[in-house]
């Protein structure tokens, strides 16, 4: 169990397992370990020890005193405008809140949750957004280029006055879309859940 305390917005880090009761239907459990973890954030992301492929990723994912956040880009469901505009929020919060030994990934619906590759260098980050700045596809359904959404659009042509995709076709192509996402997010959950049970965040 991770806990986080504040008083007047500052940490206090002077509390002992005694400080705490912990309680599993209303019964009181014993603290069996209990340790404080601060998190230390030099603010130079260029100095932080990196892996250096998916293996080493892994095994520095499993260490319990490091924080693990995914970075989840919903591509279908945002606008390209409104990825453009969040990526510098985004980027602000990240160096903010990730600290030196922390670790960060990034993810889309396109790809398989073991292909997400964890890295403690925000500004590797930023570059990757700053070179995809436009990656939200919401309202582009018309230009897909995955085939099976081609394939939508060709089986159900539109009828006059409909523009370039049918209604049909556009919404078969958002129900699949919708369930690309849920079952990425789904495979998501399960290989953090494998990779350790400390600390993990899907933004």
């Amino acid at each position: 169990v991770d806990v986080f305390v504040t008083k007047n917005g500052v940490p206090v880090e002077d509390l002992t397992a005694d400080d705490f009761d912990v309680l599993e239907d209303n019964a009181r459990q014993k603290v069996e370990a209990f340790e404080h973890i601060k998190i230390q954030n030099s603010g130079v992301p260029e100095t932080r020890v990196e892996p250096r492929n998916v293996r080493e990723s892994n095994q520095m994912a499993a260490d319990p005193r490091a924080r693990l956040f995914v970075l989840f880009l919903d591509t279908y469901h945002v606008h390209m405008t409104a990825s453009h505009n969040v990526t510098r929020p985004l980027m602000n919060l990240l160096n903010r809140m990730v600290g030196d030994e922390d670790l960060i990934a990034v993810m889309s619906p396109e790809m398989a949750a073991r292909d997400i590759m964890f890295t403690r260098r925000t500004d590797r980050i930023a570059q990757m957004l700053g070179s995809s700045r436009w990656w939200g596809q919401r309202g582009q359904e018309n230009f897909s280029d995955d085939p099976t959404e081609q394939q939508y659009m060709n089986c159900y042509p539109p009828q006059q006055g409909e523009g370039g995709a049918s209604s049909i076709a556009l919404e078969m192509i958002q129900r699949r879309r919708e369930k690309n996402t849920l079952d990425a997010l789904e495979d998501l959950v399960r290989y953090l859940h494998g990779l350790r049970e400390e600390r993990k965040a899907i933004l």
